[in-house]
């Protein structure tokens, strides 16, 4: 099982998220979807690969990508 976060861009409202929830829980392999609307950011659980939620979520009209890290996204132990 692995975990993959995307970047969502349209998201704006409560039925965005229900939207969102919808159409990527429907997909073979998927095992839990978190979304942060605030953030943008969905975070998928399961056994399935980045494409087919990043198709899944543009059929529906929510453009995604596949989210990267920044520096200010990793602690390092002088933080914890």
């Amino acid at each position: 099982m692995q975990t993959i976060e995307l970047n969502v861009q349209g998201m704006t409202c409560s039925s965005c998220v229900k939207h969102v929830n919808a159409s990527l829980n429907q997909l073979a392999g998927v095992t839990s979807v978190e979304v942060d609307l605030t953030a943008g950011r969905v975070r998928v659980t399961g056994s399935v690969e980045a494409e087919p939620l990043i198709t899944a979520l543009d059929s529906v009209g929510y453009p995604a990508q596949l989210a990267t890290s920044t520096a200010s996204d990793i602690k390092d132990c002088d933080q914890c």
